[in-house]
């Protein structure tokens, strides 16, 4: 809908085919898309390899003025246009709204975006030629001009997914897992596990032998940037790979055993079934004597997966049955 005294702006999204997928309208007191002279007021837009829309043009006039999107707004606190510029998403919703300080006002003419920078190029604007625009400021940066004279705007945008990949979900000794984050120009890297900073790993690439929650910051300029978290789970290698923990013995003979020890996600549990097979009920406890687990398993080789939540330290495994009742120290990492 319109906007009485104003002048109104939009976006749209059509479909190849031509069938309207969204419209969204922006307003302001005076919203001076290009030149107001102009009968023809297109705005400068581009759109990046996400589909994220970007906009921009001048907005503002003799007494100032207001953009108004969805439920934001954008002030201009000056008496003459300045630049604007806007961001939305691949679905139509505002992502933010900024301008740059000058003054005596400019227009931006041209937009183009990549991974997390957007350029905007103008002019700024002297009045009648007698009042030279000598300002153009953003942040910590500026620039002194004549009358009219053009200017090349970097905008930083951190509003941007950073997606973590990996050569696989799981991993052991035997089989480390890669992951990574793309490969941005001026960007520095710090990856976490479990929360925790890995010492060292600030390459845009990091290999690993063990599992846990990964993730990448990334800081490119004024951005800092989370990549999504990665969940790497550790798959115990075959028996006779993994030295085993050996905690109960008869005349000698190992009867219960778990690897590996310490253990990630989960362990083996060995209890040697002889020639039948027996029941025998497990308990996880930490040194305060907590119960975290409480279940029953066969004799035989079983996997036991560890609480979620399980905090890196020391646990007691006890292990019951008919003829048997023994207590295993567990290393959690």
């Amino acid at each position: 809908m319109p906007v009485a005294n104003r002048i109104n702006g939009y976006i749209a999204k059509v479909s190849r085919n031509g069938n309207l997928i969204w419209a969204r309208q922006f307003s302001g007191d005076q919203l001076i898309i290009n030149d107001p002279n102009e009968l023809d007021l297109e705005i400068p837009l581009t759109v990046d390899s996400r589909n994220n829309v970007y906009f921009g043009g001048t907005f503002g006039g003799q007494f100032g003025g207001v953009i108004n999107f969805q439920n934001d707004s954008l002030q201009n606190f000056t008496s003459h246009g300045e630049p604007f510029l806007i961001k939305l998403s691949p679905r139509g919703e505002l992502s933010w709204m900024i301008k740059p300080v000058t003054l005596r006002g400019g227009r931006i003419r041209g937009l183009a975006a990549f991974t997390n920078k957007v350029m905007a190029a103008g002019e700024l604007t002297g009045i009648y030629n007698i009042f030279q625009d000598n300002f153009f400021k953003y942040q910590s940066d500026s620039i002194n001009t004549d009358y009219n004279a053009q200017f090349l705007w970097e905008v930083a945008d951190c509003d941007i997914l950073i997606r973590t990949a990996a050569t696989s979900n799981t991993v052991n000794t035997a089989n480390p897992v890669t992951l990574s984050v793309p490969n941005i120009p001026g960007t520095t890297y710090q990856w976490i596990r479990n929360g925790n900073i890995i010492n060292g790993a600030t390459s845009h690439t990091y290999i690993t032998t063990l599992g846990g929650n990964y993730f990448c910051i990334l800081t490119n300029g004024p951005c800092q940037i989370n990549s999504n978290t990665k969940r790497i789970t550790y798959v115990p290698q075959p028996f006779a790979a993994v030295g085993e923990s050996a905690v109960a013995s008869n005349n000698g003979g190992t009867l219960i055993s778990i690897y590996p020890n310490p253990a990630d996600n989960w362990f083996i549990l060995n209890i040697p079934s002889g020639k039948r097979i027996e029941n025998y009920q497990i308990a996880i406890t930490d040194v305060n004597g907590r119960m975290l687990l409480n279940t029953n398993v066969a004799s035989g080789k079983q996997i036991i997966q560890l609480p979620s939540g399980i905090l890196p330290g020391t646990y007691m495994l006890k292990v019951k049955g008919e003829e048997l009742s023994a207590t295993l120290k567990l290393l959690v990492q």
